[in-house]
């Protein structure tokens, strides 16, 4: 690769913002579609039109805040089915990508702040990911994605902290609750003449529903402003058992239990990760310049089934993001041209081993792992007049990955892969009043590779190697539509979707749940439908509300010689969230939540493996006090219900349904009490 050209725009983007003064619009500059605040340095410039969601998490200490899922429960198009509960990583996807590459992820952009916290490769623990440190997650999808961060198929999880408030504030929060959970979370902000610091921590325990699944991590996060300048700090270390898939009959009979092969390999995971940052923010004529740069290191020691064997990481990435959006005439037509860059490049050391009945067996792997991913885009807006505007933009995407076996007697270069292209898109926007926005868009998206599918484990428990596996970039291109506004009292949001996708990554386990790897599909189809309707019941001091969210999704085989036009598995055809809730600022406040899942999922693409749907009901009840206490309590699962929350891998065929072991049931009734005060 030859990153000169991507760091060289980097470094520039700072330079362009000198001379004359900054535009007088006050606190926020206002550049649609993209929306710049003048308080934060990322602004991640996030477009206001496009299918994206903005969650608000001041308020997330007053409800069980167990990890991810919690703060996605209600987020459009982000599909995210629990495994043991707790922080544990979720099976997380937007829009398909990504479902099938547990145990690290892929198919979506991890950040904080703007800057990546995925490994060069793309990869990412989504354990390591505290929403409890910030203050809202902004997820994009679509056209915004693709402009964001086009090396992803899926979107874009941006965890957002606010710079420290005028005057300073605190924060201190207590839960507990069944099943041996326990979190504290404590932050304060101080601010000065120019500059301000902000320090956050949170530590979490959880013994677990089910046998062998105690887990613990703690977390931190600092950042303040010097002059221009913005810092930022984030640490977080865990550890957690992992109890394992079972049959669907044991899943329904025995929710709490787990299989002998968890009982003898005894998988386990312990994750650290710690990254500092510097970036600046100016504003220039017309518009504005961001630009931030971070170094990450971490360490990942994971003892999994024995097919799987046991794995030791560690290593560091150097990552960047940066923007400049500035609005110019040419002629008779006003543009607002967006450029940006976003990259990681880093190293990482594996070793491999086998697993003899939970204890370290011989070594046989020994890898010296290189990686980059690095984007830059340009995107362009053309106010057409008439309240309608026209986007169009490209993204200039380079990807290498080099693996190097360091085994005695056997060492050299394992795969040495790389890809670079260029990804359209454009989208054309109608807004026929301030309060309702219509838009069509088409975009290319290409997602390369991991190291887990280029070079995976292979072979049997009892002699497990590693196998060079030269895949290709899953590419897609997608048509969507939508429309979202606002009239009176209510709110609504709907985009429709459909893509080809092509090369697509699909990791498989075999019948015997041994691994298959990764392996590049024939051609697919993605198609949904992504809803959220909002209804400000009772507006005033006290509130009533109504929101529900709604995902159809479907993903077939077009044509595969094998599963012909099936549907992909691992995939809820209907999914979703309703929610009523009560508030009042100095007084009482209450929720009632059901999320829903609906039609049959498939967890083998032959259709014979598989499970229903559910309905699973929360109920939270609490008060406000002037001096910013307040106290709750609330119970998950209120009717006790057995329910299968989603599954371990996703087969080929499942030959004897009855006996396979992927299904991973969900948490029984659970009752958390907590206290917090804001200052």
């Amino acid at each position: 690769m030859n990153p000169a050209r991507h760091t060289l725009a980097l470094l520039l983007l700072p330079l362009v913002a000198r001379g004359g003064a900054a535009t007088r619009v006050g606190d926020a500059l206002s550049l649609p579609p993209w929306r710049v605040e003048a308080a934060r340095l990322l602004s991640g410039l996030g477009s206001c039109v496009g299918p994206s969601s903005l969650t608000d998490l001041s308020r997330l200490g007053e409800r069980a805040s167990e990890g991810l899922a919690t703060a996605l429960d209600g987020a459009p198009g982000v599909m995210l089915l629990p495994s043991f509960g707790g922080f544990e990583p979720p099976r997380l996807s937007i829009r398909g990508s990504g479902i099938q590459s547990a145990p690290s992820s892929r198919g979506i952009l991890m950040a904080l702040d703007g800057l990546p916290l995925n490994q060069a490769d793309g990869s990412f623990n989504a354990a390591l990911f505290d929403p409890g440190l910030g203050d809202r997650l902004d997820v994009s999808r679509g056209y915004d994605a693709a402009a964001d961060a086009p090396g992803v198929m899926g979107g874009v999880i941006d965890l957002v902290r606010d710079d420290p408030p005028a005057g300073g504030a605190n924060m201190l929060s207590l839960q507990a609750g069944s099943w041996g959970y326990v979190r504290a979370t404590a932050g304060g902000a101080w601010q000065g003449t120019g500059d301000g610091v902000r320090a956050d921590a949170a530590v979490q325990r959880l013994d677990g529903y089910r046998a062998h699944s105690t887990q613990w991590r703690e977390a931190f996060a600092a950042s303040g402003r010097a002059g221009p300048l913005r810092w930022a700090v984030h640490g977080v270390s865990l550890a957690y058992d992992v109890p394992g898939p079972l049959t669907v009959a044991q899943a329904y009979a025995a929710p709490q239990s787990v299989s002998a092969e968890v009982l003898c390999d005894q998988p386990r995971r312990e994750a650290s990760l710690i990254q500092a940052s510097l970036g600046m923010h100016r504003r220039i004529d017309a518009g504005v310049a961001d630009f931030a740069l971070g170094i990450a290191g971490g360490n990942d020691w994971f003892r999994q089934l024995a097919a799987n064997g046991l794995s030791r990481s560690g290593g560091g990435d150097v990552v960047w993001s940066g923007s400049l959006v500035k609005r110019a005439h040419l002629g008779d037509l006003a543009h607002e041209l967006r450029v940006a860059t976003r990259g990681a490049v880093g190293g990482h050391g594996l070793r491999r081993y086998a697993n003899q009945s939970g204890a370290q067996g011989a070594l046989f792997a020994d890898e010296a792992l290189r990686a980059s991913t690095v984007s830059t885009s340009v995107d362009d807006r053309l106010d057409l007049g008439g309240r309608v505007s026209l986007t169009v933009g490209a993204s200039w995407l380079e990807a290498r990955r080099l693996a190097d076996s360091r085994l005695s007697g056997s060492g050299g270069t394992l795969i040495r892969w790389s890809d670079a292209r260029v990804l359209g898109r454009t989208r054309l926007t109608w807004a026929p009043s301030t309060l309702a926005t219509a838009y069509v868009a088409w975009e290319q998206s290409a997602e390369p590779p991991t190291f887990d599918d280029l070079v995976p484990v292979s072979g049997s428990a009892v002699a497990p190697t590693v196998r060079v596996n030269p895949l290709l970039t899953q590419t897609a291109g997608t048509w969507e539509c939508g429309v979202r506004g606002s009239h009176g009292a209510i709110d609504w949001d709907l985009c429709l979707y459909r893509g080809l996708w092509y090369n697509e990554i699909l990791r498989l386990a075999d019948a015997n749940g041994l691994p298959r790897g990764a392996v590049n599909a024939g051609p697919t189809r993605h198609e949904g439908a992504e809803t959220t309707l909002r209804w400000r019941i009772l507006r005033g001091p006290r509130r009533l509300r109504l929101e529900t969210t709604a995902m159809w999704t479907r993903a077939v085989f077009l044509g595969d010689p094998v599963d012909g036009g099936r549907r992909l598995a691992g995939l809820p055809p209907h999914q979703g969230r309703i929610e009523l809730g009560y508030d009042d600022d100095h007084g009482a406040f209450a929720a009632v939540a059901c999320d829903w899942t609906a039609g049959r999922t498939l967890a083998d693409h032959a259709g014979r493996l598989g499970y229903g749907g559910e309905a699973v009901t929360s109920f939270r009840l609490g008060r406000r006090w002037p001096l910013g206490w307040s106290v709750f309590v609330q119970v998950d699962n209120l009717f006790g219900r057995r329910w299968i929350a989603s599954t371990a891998g996703v087969l080929d065929v499942a030959r004897v349904p009855a006996s396979t072991a992927v299904f991973l049931p969900g948490t029984g009734r659970s009752v958390t009490v907590g206290v917090a005060r804001r200052l």
